[in-house]
């Protein structure tokens, strides 16, 4: 059985979780959960907000060999009831979980990496936040699939300076961060979706902070949903997050954001902002081609 504040990995049925909500994205479940079981994800906590497609059709096979664990939410403001769901049933199971969402994927540099070799040189740590990577809709519209495929274009990341004629220019989106945690090491009292408060440390004797880190172990101010510039960190790991997606999709979603996290409900409060505020992503998140992306992470890495 697990103990309470065990860090014996024995003691866990999964190294690696990922917990979602989701309202009416079937479509782009099996892309996002095949790609995360690519990277080493042992198991998926996934919560249906009252969708009304096949979701359940798309999941089943992922149930039946023991990879997903769903349960229903109802209404608004779904994910402070998810975390709390969570951490109130399933943080034994699991060392880690990342807290991300279906248009959001773990993204390693080093070809082959997997969950569980990036990580495990932060055990010692309560949490780890990794940078957003911004995508835009790359010219497309109507609704695309598979996601990571599609959408070629996004944001310089600040870490790769030969992109940059002006770094200043980089998006502030991209220095925000969500969260991997060790969910016995966060409270319980439900803050923003990109990070959590952590407990103090118990043992006197401890040399870490009881703070999440970037990649480059450094540390992040309490409470922060960003790093500085100086910190925000894609050379080894970040999130790509296709924020912005195609202009169809992104009105079709609106609704579900302004179900799903209360505070960005302004920016979705009526059609003619919503437009404006996907006219001024997409113009941002359309600046650089993602492979040159890479290719450019992957110098930094090698220096």
């Amino acid at each position: 059985m697990n103990r309470p504040n065990s860090n014996n990995l024995s003691d866990f049925n999964n190294y690696f979780s990922i917990c979602m909500n989701f309202k009416d994205e079937a479509i782009y479940l099996k892309d996002w959960v095949e790609y995360h079981l690519s990277i080493g994800v042992n198991h998926f906590y996934l919560y249906n907000n009252e969708s009304s497609d096949n979701f359940l059709e798309i999941l089943k096979p992922y149930q039946e060999k023991g990879l997903v664990t769903l349960n229903n939410i109802a209404g608004s403001g779904a994910k402070p009831k998810v975390s709390k769901h969570f951490l109130n049933n399933y943080k034994l199971e699991t060392f880690w979980v990342a807290f991300i969402d279906s248009d959001e994927y773990i993204t390693f540099v080093e070809e082959g990496m997997t969950v569980q070799n990036f990580f495990k040189d932060f055990e010692e740590f309560p949490g780890v936040g990794l940078n957003w990577l911004m995508f835009g809709s790359s010219g497309l519209s109507k609704i695309q699939t598979p996601v990571s495929e599609k959408f070629t274009m996004c944001a310089p990341p600040y870490d790769a300076s030969n992109l940059l004629e002006n770094p200043a220019s980089v998006p502030a989106a991209c220095t925000h961060i969500k969260s991997i945690v060790n969910p016995r090491k966060v409270t319980n009292t439900w803050h923003n979706p990109h990070f959590y408060k952590y407990k103090n440390n118990s043992s006197k004797d401890s040399k870490v902070a009881n703070l999440a880190v970037n990649t480059e172990k450094n540390t992040i101010p309490e409470m922060n949903a960003l790093t500085t510039i100086k910190n925000t960190k894609h050379d080894k790991a970040f999130i790509r997050h296709y924020f912005v997606n195609t202009k169809e999709e992104f009105f079709r979603r609106r609704a579900r954001r302004l179900r799903d996290d209360v505070a960005n409900a302004g920016w979705f409060a009526n059609e003619e902002i919503a437009l404006r505020e996907f006219k001024k992503y997409d113009s941002i998140y359309n600046s650089v081609k993602y492979e040159d992306v890479l290719k450019e992470l992957k110098k930094l890495k090698n220096k």
